[in-house]
């Protein structure tokens, strides 16, 4: 039986996942799916298909996936986060030249929480979209977050800020594939923000903007050839993808929009404690 101590601090090794082929890959996918819900786990071959496209520069908005591990723990991963680059789109949809880092998922192994490796692997995160952004000569102007309850403390340690008074959804992710009609409804959740234009406020403009493109990349189902050639899209027809992308941007969308219409003046207030 492996054994480690947990008053050890072990030497973490940073990697930005490029290749599912790397055996680290396989490690990830393991500590993904221990960590989250089986009715929200994406399937392998999907993030293999997202590295993939996002390698070979067809991925509209790059995967990225960075993971600290050890030599002492030859077997796993101690910590990842996973999320995507993307390029800001304007009331358009049209990309701008601004780009935020969008967090999909971040994890530890249970035993070694609370020591400094999630932090750790989470900057390098930020880190490395930074970079992507630097690359494609835009503006990174922050990180963003879908929050639950349990886990705003950890994202304001983290640097984080809550939005007061915005009331944000997740949409639903999963539709019909032959009618574009949602499997479930969508989910209240937090959306935090680690802006590096903004200290106390934000526009209301910039902030429509963030989720509108989050909602475009992450939750509008994707047609055949979207990911690169021949890679099959999430519906069977072009009435199912409208009636689902119309759910997400005309009901979904308004509904966070409503919320922001309550909120006097053309800015929001960012909220730094628990």
């Amino acid at each position: 039986m492996n054994r480690h101590n947990n008053d050890v601090s072990l030497e973490l090794c940073l990697e930005h996942i490029i290749d599912s082929h790397n055996p680290i890959f396989d490690a990830f996918y393991k500590l993904y799916e221990d960590t989250f819900d089986p009715n929200v786990i994406e399937p392998k071959e999907r993030y293999k298909m997202w590295i993939s496209s996002t390698k070979n520069g067809k991925h509209p908005f790059p995967y990225v996936l960075v993971v600290g591990h050890s030599s002492s723990l030859p077997d796993k991963i101690i910590s990842f986060t996973s999320g995507n680059y993307m390029p800001l789109l304007d009331e358009n949809f049209k990309p701008t030249q601004r780009a935020i880092g969008a967090i999909g998922h971040t994890a530890t192994l249970e035993e070694l929480r609370r020591k400094g490796y999630g932090s750790r692997v989470l900057s390098y995160f930020e880190t490395t979209a930074k970079k992507l952004t630097e690359e494609r000569n835009k503006e990174f102007i922050g990180l963003v977050c879908e929050a639950e309850n349990r886990s705003v403390g950890f994202w304001h340690k983290s640097g984080f800020k809550e939005l007061e008074d915005v009331i944000y959804f997740q949409p639903p992710l999963i539709f019909d594939p032959n009618t574009g009609e949602r499997q479930y409804d969508e989910v209240q959740e937090n959306l935090v923000i680690k802006s590096y234009n903004a200290k106390k406020t934000l526009p209301k403009s910039l902030v429509r903007n963030i989720v509108r493109t989050m909602y475009e990349y992450w939750c509008v189902p994707k047609p055949d050839g979207y990911f690169g050639s021949g890679i099959n899209g999430d519906l069977n027809n072009p009435v199912a993808y409208e009636n689902a992308r119309s759910y997400i941007h005309e009901v979904v969308f308004k509904k966070f929009e409503n919320s922001l219409s309550k909120i006097p003046g053309g800015h929001i207030k960012l909220k730094s404690k628990i």
